[in-house]
């Protein structure tokens, strides 16, 4: 079962080593299925994270087949263009990394631009600007992406949705 809520309460039990967290649901849940969990002897897995509307799939769709109408307009392939929109319009973490790290470190991120040689407190490093792939993006994130996609696109006089339909995907965002 997963609910958006908001955490109520957190309170300590030190004499039996625990939290207790309260929570308040948005949702509407079924009750009897809630009830299942009550047993104190029962081991659930609970996660809670901030709150993010997910982006549609229509929007993502979109995105890449303007990708791919750019990269057949500059003769590519729409992998190389979505890297690349990355880089222009992406998010990204800076880290440094040892010398020795810097090609494994690499291979696990969408795409890494090796900024150089940083050397902090004596150590020497590699920084490294690392992009995440546009599916973590939050929908804040993926609008500025897709914006970014679609800038690009017009400039090649590549057609576009008009501004009213990118808003209505936008507006569908989280549904």
């Amino acid at each position: 079962m997963q609910v958006r809520g908001r955490v109520e309460d957190i309170y300590f039990q030190p004499d039996e080593a625990r939290v207790v967290i309260m929570l308040s649901c948005e949702d509407n849940i079924d009750s009897a299925e809630l009830l299942r969990y009550r047993d104190k002897n029962q081991l659930c897995d609970i996660e809670v994270k901030k709150h993010s509307e997910r982006r549609s799939l229509n929007a993502n769709a979109y995105a890449w087949v303007l990708m791919d109408k750019i990269a057949k307009a500059i003769q590519t392939d729409k992998w190389e263009v979505y890297l690349e929109m990355l880089k222009s319009y992406g998010q990204f973490d800076v880290v440094t990394v040892s010398h020795e790290a810097v090609e494994s470190f690499c291979s696990r991120w969408r795409e890494c631009v090796v900024l150089g040689n940083v050397t902090v407190d004596g150590v020497t490093g590699v920084q490294i600007q690392a992009y995440y792939g546009s599916s973590t993006y939050t929908t804040a994130e993926m609008a500025r992406f897709i914006d970014g996609v679609i800038s690009e696109a017009n400039f090649l006089g590549i057609p576009t949705a008009t501004p009213k339909e990118v808003e209505r995907m936008k507006k569908q965002w989280g549904r």
